[in-house]
């Protein structure tokens, strides 16, 4: 057998792409639902809002949170031909208080971020997706951070 025939390299790379290829469209599942959980906590904490400032940010939350999903989806559907199917369930967003939806959205955020950087490890350096994520996770960074400012407002001018 001469394992430098172009076919047996060929099909070895297809089997390598194929593998590649599932575990992009797994990571991109993971992000997508972790974003439309959290566009939907926000949502509900815009409409729990105690105060303008507060709506005021959960407003960019949601509107960075829109773009972030918008570009995953696009990456998605022209890798994959379709959007994924992802329901979220209300269990995966309830909360009782707004301090608690805060406490929720921060561990999801939480969770995108270790997520982010997990993948980012995972993609090679010119692999497909890799600066998508790279820009997600530096947004997630940002939310974060927003998400720890509105946690403090509250706890600070609920009193």
């Amino acid at each position: 057998m001469n394992m430098g025939n172009p076919i047996f390299l060929q099909n070895n790379n297809q089997i390598d792409n194929q593998y590649e290829l599932q575990r992009l469209r797994q990571m991109l599942d993971y992000t997508i639902r972790n974003k439309m959980t959290s566009l939907e906590i926000y949502n509900k904490l815009i409409n729990g809002s105690p105060d303008q400032f507060s709506s005021n940010l959960l407003e960019i939350l949601r509107m960075n949170e829109e773009q972030s999903l918008y570009n995953l989806n696009t990456f998605y559907i022209s890798t994959y031909g379709t959007a994924p199917e992802i329901v979220i369930t209300p269990q995966e967003t309830f909360y009782t208080t707004y301090l608690d939806g805060l406490l929720l959205a921060l561990r999801i955020k939480s969770d995108g971020i270790v997520l982010d950087r997990t993948f980012i490890s995972m993609l090679g350096e010119n692999e497909p997706g890799k600066p998508l994520y790279e820009q997600v996770h530096a947004l997630d960074l940002e939310q974060e951070n927003i998400i720890r400012t509105l946690m403090e407002h509250y706890e600070t001018y609920s009193r």
